[in-house]
């Protein structure tokens, strides 16, 4: 019965009170914000800071539906540059082409690469997080190559326009594009089978075949998911930045992957919500335009979000271990 209930919320009750530390804390980051700092809810701050998010918020989607069958994937950030160097390279000039082409030969790219990590892991039987670590040195690899140290800057109207146009309201297209995203992915999380598999196979994948689920099938159809999710978010960061480089989305993995757990994604599988990710996602785009605003030094900057990313990795990890005691 509490089963079926579950199943009818967007969001069951674990999950709440997996979300809500990540709430209060962005709810605190944005008070204590805008009491210290004379600029941070001006409207052009609030829109950089939604816009810079998007790209983040996509590209957890991906990772997080991978992570919540047992997985690692941490190619999200090597996907993004490879699927925007290789359709932008491999394709001919654009004018050939009706505008925007390139958008669906990106999504075509990063949905390939992403089931090229899948045959390794599910198939071939490799460690997932070992996989992703060689895969990102091969993807960046890749589109240094391709770039030979040039930039891409020619893009069309539609690809440029996602990633920087706002409404009428002021609200950014990709910030509407990334809640959109987020929600159908939580609705599909609660109320598909495909949900229900990828979560049953992080509790436990060989109780799950054993009941019937195809888990090689399932986890693979995961990874193809979120190489579609990193080619969206390809095509918000190269739209809002308006230049393609080898550097582009370097390091953005590890950053995204924090904003993950501390939306309260295990990284031991099976639990987990899209929402969540969401805000975790957000609360490190917060910190890290509170840097900027308070002139704190980048080095600095760059030491608290480790520290973030090391505490919400510890204490996912002690969790885990509590929970095991318990059942014990």
């Amino acid at each position: 019965m509490e089963r079926i209930k579950e199943k009818k919320q967007l969001l069951t009750d674990k999950e709440i009170r997996s979300i809500l530390p990540v709430a209060g804390l962005t709810v605190c980051a944005i008070l204590i914000l805008a009491v210290s700092t004379d600029t941070f809810l001006s409207r052009q701050n609030l829109l950089n800071l939604f816009a810079k998010a998007a790209s983040s918020q996509v590209m957890a989607l991906g990772m997080a539906l991978v992570l919540l069958s047992g997985y690692f994937d941490l190619t999200g950030g090597a996907v993004v540059v490879l699927s925007l160097v290789g359709c932008f390279r491999m394709l001919p000039p654009l004018h050939i082409f009706p505008a925007g082409t390139e958008i669906f030969g990106v999504l075509a790219v990063g949905i390939l690469l992403g089931a090229l990590s899948g045959t390794f892991v599910v198939y071939c039987k490799m460690p997932s997080l070992l996989t992703s670590l060689v895969l990102i040195q091969i993807f960046r690899g890749l589109a240094f190559k391709l770039l030979e140290g040039d930039k891409i800057s020619e893009m069309s109207r539609p690809f440029r326009w996602i990633g920087t146009v706002v409404t009428s309201g002021g609200i950014p297209v990709a910030a509407i594009l990334v809640l959109l995203l987020t929600v159908i992915m939580q609705v599909t999380l609660q109320k598909t089978v495909l949900g229900y598999h990828a979560r049953g196979i992080g509790v436990n994948a060989e109780i799950a075949e054993t009941a019937g689920v195809p888990v090689k099938k399932v986890v693979w159809k995961l990874y193809v998911f979120a190489g579609f999710f990193y080619g969206v978010s390809a095509i918000l960061l190269a739209g809002r930045v308006g230049v393609i480089s080898s550097s582009l989305a370097d390091g953005q993995e590890m950053r995204v992957l924090a904003g993950v757990v501390l939306g309260g994604c295990s990284l031991s599988g099976g639990k987990g919500s899209f929402l969540g990710c969401y805000l975790g996602v957000l609360f490190l785009t917060i910190i890290d335009n509170a840097i900027n605003l308070l002139n704190i030094s980048s080095y600095w900057g760059q030491f608290l979000q480790g520290i973030i990313i090391f505490t919400a990795i510890w204490l996912d990890t002690r969790i885990n271990y509590a929970g095991r005691r318990k059942r014990i």
